[in-house]
């Protein structure tokens, strides 16, 4: 997809990226305005994910990965979005999704969103709970190692913001049929 304005929102990226086709994510280079395909460190960045985090893999599969990759700053912003807590709330009777925050970003969203695929949108209120689920996963993760990838600012600090995704992902859950008919109704 060629975006005019680096201001616009690009595509999801696909699984097929590592090849020339239609859906392959081309830009002008700044200084020749020649067309070029994204570099792996773009398509990295893209994504939401540090520069090299596919580093050592095969450049074709770097591609491949990325194109399966939910965009994390994106999902992210959903998830603080529908929550009115700190990731790292320590009660948690308080860690619960809000159904209108919800709605409000799927409204906005969507209307801006129009280079969406059908599965894409079919897949927007999974991806919100895949998405913090996966976040709890990795400060649990963390936890275990020692702390070594997230700043921390207390000992457990990991432990808590893990128990405050999952109990968020368990709120999201329960009110998934809720959050699809948004979806449906504004894709």
């Amino acid at each position: 997809m060629l975006c005019h304005r680096s201001v616009l929102p690009a595509r999801t990226m696909l699984t097929s990226e590592g090849s020339v086709s239609r859906s392959t994510h081309v830009v002008a280079d700044p200084r020749t305005q020649r067309l070029r395909t994204l570099t792996p460190i773009e398509c990295e960045r893209l994504n939401g994910f540090p520069d090299d985090w596919t580093a050592g893999m095969p450049e074709r599969l770097r591609y491949f990965t990325m194109g399966n990759a939910l965009v994390v700053p994106l999902v992210k912003a959903m998830g603080k979005r529908i929550s009115a807590l700190a990731e790292d709330e320590k009660d948690l009777s308080k860690v619960f999704s809000r159904r209108e925050y919800f709605e409000a970003l799927v409204k906005g969203y969507l209307s801006e969103a129009k280079f969406l695929t059908e599965a894409e949108k079919e897949n927007l209120a999974f991806s919100g709970r895949l998405i913090t689920l996966t976040i709890g996963i990795r400060f649990l993760t963390d936890y275990l190692a020692g702390d070594t990838y997230f700043h921390t600012a207390y000992p457990e600090h990991n432990l808590v913001r893990c128990r405050t995704q999952f109990k968020m992902v368990e709120s999201m859950e329960a009110q998934k049929d809720e959050y699809e008919a948004i979806v449906r109704a504004e894709a």
